[in-house]
């Protein structure tokens, strides 16, 4: 790939094929792949070329695939896979001249094979080395020296191709679920533009919903990840299929085809919510502590049954008892007052029952705020479709940030005292009634001085020290620092000292080396510690909050993310910030470029407002939205989407502050309520309550990625 796609399209002859960007995008890590292999390649003919019984392979396959740049180069590639193909199929709709210039390169190959199809290669040998090492495995004699090496490489091999499986097994999906959209949109009239990079469809289910005039109409629902289409419904022949919403996708269209849909409603999930007040009155009016558990709705349910088929019994007997010679009045007077009690206990569990099947949806308008009432057919439809609808909202939230961007306020340049000075970290004054905030910088050469972590934390002060130890400083019975005889709790060594400390959930996480340990101030023990990575060369540098039961977590040269429950201490995601980067960094000179992104790394982290704020050794400003953890939060399958700002640094971005700039006297009429107004009234609330609130970042220079122009001002 490198000579027959890279360095084709690089060359002058092609430079209006594509542009430089896209084509590093395409080809993100290919270079440094193909390098790794190329020393791979290399050792092993060394050791072939000097054969002998005792000779070793192993330790060439462990010392290539475990060094911590390797990993970092197929890591990075595999998180760019999805972006590349999407590079290639965007720009060849785009520029003709360059789908015809694949078209070309495709039939000149031997195997007649796409650059979309050539870009697994790299990784598909990876599983073909696990296979050819299990074959050695199986002719290596267990008293060998190479066979440690070996089982140690097996596994290490192993753990890589688990990682490009799953990056297959979404790639797979994600082609499926664009041939499920392409299929709807052919199935639906009316609907057009359902196909998106990142749209998936969930559910489909039947419901009544009251039109203008108060009747009920059989509709059909189709929820997307980020919006709710609504359909009216009518059958080919026969009856209307109602297909299963547990079925597979496939079989679900086969039974879609049976029936005729066409669009009445198109709405955005940022625009609907599941009415609160709603749920609470039909709790109220079934006279049960109902909270949608699986073991009431069925209780009801056959309490339902039962009463339809005593109704159909008595309704029986009261036909025999007409057959009755002789006085039959008092027994007519009895089968017909338990007729009439049971059909009344039977249309109370109707009412209740249909209470449980409904769900009622706030829809905001331009105008107002509209209501849609919708019946399912079961009471555990609806609950099943109202999980899957907060699902869907919730991942929403986590995978992009709908608000407006950060507006930029200005840039101030802080001037050097003496040279060789860079700031370290920043931080606001506490505030004093309404006014406005300053905000410390810390200057530092790296060299004069004795540099430590510290934190405010429980009413006393946590020192760390260079030997791996903590002071805590407390107060005295004057209500002043003791600052002559701390307490020196031994935490960790002199070779892994504290790197950061956070306070997160009562407990103080210290980050030593690569693993964090979790401080309890109280007992003064370590309640637990846990490996951040597995890569013993890098140790934690930034630490955050995100909510109450997540914390970010960066190490040292490394571009990688990784947010950690705070309970449990499970990784729930990571994210790799260098596309990202090298999306922002297209404006900038190709050397500049390549030397920001071949060194790349998270320098700060910032949890703002519901954003995490991150800073690179690229001078680039990213934002992700903060996702919302809970005690039961498990693994997140998709992590959120990194937005890039467009005003940043020349240099490394060395710290991130926020503080608030005031505080207003006084809230602004409220009117009437908007389309956004359940997040208006939120956020209106907010403002009234904190004031403005800026984020700072300090670092060398100040540059606009949106175009060339820059300054040389320290900002």
């Amino acid at each position: 790939m490198n000579s027959k796609y890279l360095d084709a399209l690089k060359s002058p002859d092609n430079a209006g094929l594509v542009d430089a960007a896209t084509v590093d995008e395409i080809f993100y890590q290919i270079p440094e792949i193909l390098n790794h292999h190329e020393v791979f390649l290399d050792e092993l003919q060394n050791r072939l070329s000097a054969w002998e019984a005792r000779q070793t392979i192993g330790d060439v396959f462990l010392d290539v695939f475990t060094k911590p740049v390797v990993l970092e180069a197929y890591s990075l590639f595999l998180d760019n896979w999805k972006c590349a193909r999407m590079a290639i199929k965007t720009t060849c709709q785009a520029k003709p001249a360059f789908a015809r210039f694949l078209e070309m390169m495709e039939r000149e190959h031997k195997g007649k094979l796409g650059l979309d199809q050539l870009l697994i290669k790299p990784v598909q040998k990876i599983p073909r080395y696990e296979l050819l090492i299990q074959r050695l495995l199986k002719h290596t004699d267990p008293k060998h020296p190479d066979y440690k090496f070996l089982q140690v490489a097996q596994k290490e091999i192993h753990e890589l191709v688990v990682k490009i499986n799953c990056t297959e097994r979404e790639s797979l999906e994600w082609e499926h679920q664009q041939n499920i959209l392409r299929e709807l949109q052919g199935l639906i009239e009316g609907l057009t533009g359902i196909v998106a990079n990142d749209r998936t469809f969930v559910r489909h289910d039947l419901v009544t919903i009251a039109s203008n005039h108060g009747m009920r109409k059989e509709r059909a629902l189709f929820l997307f990840n980020d919006l709710l289409v609504i359909t009216n419904i009518k059958r080919r022949s026969g009856t209307i299929r109602k297909p299963s919403t547990s079925s597979a996708p496939n079989s679900l269209i086969g039974l879609l085809e049976a029936n005729k849909y066409k669009m009445l409603m198109r709405i955005p999930l940022d625009d609907l919510e599941v009415k609160d007040e709603y749920i609470v009155s039909w709790s109220l009016s079934i006279d049960l502590s109902f909270s949608a558990k699986d073991e009431d709705v069925k209780r009801m349910e056959r309490e339902v049954v039962h009463l339809q088929e005593d109704c159909a019994t008595l309704s029986q007997i009261q036909e025999l008892a007409v057959k009755i010679h002789g006085n039959k009045t008092q027994l007519e007077d009895v089968i017909k007052d338990m007729l009439y009690q049971t059909q009344r206990q039977l249309t109370e569990r109707n009412a209740a029952q249909s209470e449980l099947t409904s769900l009622e949806l706030a829809l905001n308008t331009q105008s107002d705020i509209e209501n849609i009432s919708m019946v399912f057919t079961k009471s555990d439809n609806r609950a099943s479709w109202e999980e899957s609808f907060n699902e869907a909202k919730q991942k929403l939230t986590l995978s992009a940030d709908r608000r407006l961007c950060p507006e930029f306020a200005g840039s101030l340049p802080v001037r050097k005292t003496r040279a060789g000075l860079q700031f370290t970290c920043a931080t606001p004054t506490l505030p004093v009634g309404e006014e406005f905030q300053d905000v410390w910088v810390c200057n530092s050469d790296g060299y004069v001085g004795h540099m430590v972590v510290y934190i405010y934390f429980d009413n006393k002060v946590f020192v760390s020290l260079a030997d791996g130890d903590i002071a805590i400083y407390t107060r005295d019975h004057t209500g002043g620092w003791n600052t002559s005889d701390p307490t020196v709790v031994s935490v960790s060594t002199a070779s892994s000292p504290i790197t950061k400390m956070l306070p997160v959930s009562g407990k103080l996480w210290c980050g030593c080396h690569n693993c964090v340990k979790v401080f309890n101030t109280h007992s003064l023990n370590i309640e637990h510690n846990f490996v951040v990575s597995n890569d013993a060369s890098r140790a934690v540098t930034c630490m955050v909050n995100s909510g109450s039961f997540g914390v970010w977590i960066s190490l040292h040269n490394s571009a990688v993310l990784r947010l950690f429950h705070a309970d449990n201490y499970e990784c729930l995601t990571d994210i790799n910030v260098a596309p990202a980067v090298t999306k922002m960094l297209a404006s900038c000179d190709d050397i500049i470029r390549q030397h920001k992104a071949a060194c790349l790394r998270v320098t700060s982290l910032l949890a703002c407002n519901e954003l995490l704020w991150i800073g690179t050794s690229a001078g680039v400003l990213l934002t992700v939205p903060i996702p919302h953890i809970k005690p039961s939060t498990q693994r997140i399958s998709q992590p959120p989407i990194i937005t890039g700002i467009p005003h940043g640094h020349t240099g490394h971005v060395r710290f991130l502050t926020c503080v608030e700039t005031g505080i207003p006297s006084k809230p602004e009429p409220r009117t009437k309520v908007n389309r956004h107004s359940s997040k208006s009234k939120k956020v209106h609330q907010n403002n009234i309550n904190r004031g403005k609130l800026l984020v700072i970042s300090g670092g060398d220079g100040y540059e606009d990625f949106r175009g060339p122009q820059a300054s040389a001002e320290l900002h």
